[in-house]
């Protein structure tokens, strides 16, 4: 407001500290605005069309392909898993090459980290397998523990989603 106490402006903005500055939008581009028409409230003019509303971060279902290294012996391999995770419970059946184990059916906890980051662990109990990973945009990797009598292999694995 002016000494006069007509509306010259109104504050859309303020930035508290140091001076306290606000901001404001001058009456000259408000009047056209009011006059067009009935007003609405800030909810009626802020509500996103449904395609700018933001779509929700989905689990990272589906199946991925890459390669698996032992880091105990000079065992490396192919790899192939489908995933599936509802409710950040997570199951997977994996086929692998190269080395003992062929395939195994895996189950445990998912949850998302992040954005477009989710973090697994599965294990399975026949073959003894466990397996930690991330998955990051189209890409899955983690490491592996793998356990028959007295042997223990580790190892990492890099997926790609198909």
């Amino acid at each position: 407001m002016n000494l006069s106490g007509e509306v010259i402006g109104v504050t859309f903005a303020q930035l508290v500290g140091g001076q306290n500055l606000n901001f404001a939008i001058p009456t000259a581009y408000i009047r056209p605005l009011v006059a067009n028409g009935p007003m609405k409230s800030l909810a009626e003019i802020n509500l996103p069309s449904p395609d700018d509303r933001p779509k929700p971060d989905l689990a990272p279902t589906g199946s991925y392909t890459g390669s698996w290294q032992s880091s105990k012996f000079s065992v490396p391999g192919a790899a192939s898993m489908t995933i599936r995770i509802v409710d950040d419970v997570a199951t997977a059946e994996i086929f692998l090459t190269g080395g003992e184990v062929r395939s195994a059916t895996l189950s445990g906890g998912a949850r998302k980290t992040g954005e477009n980051i989710w973090t697994v662990e599965l294990s399975s109990k026949h073959p003894k397998l466990t397996v930690r990973g991330i998955f990051r945009s189209n890409s899955f990797f983690g490491d592996y523990t793998y356990s028959r009598f007295l042997t223990l292999d580790q190892g990492q694995w890099v997926l790609k989603k198909e």
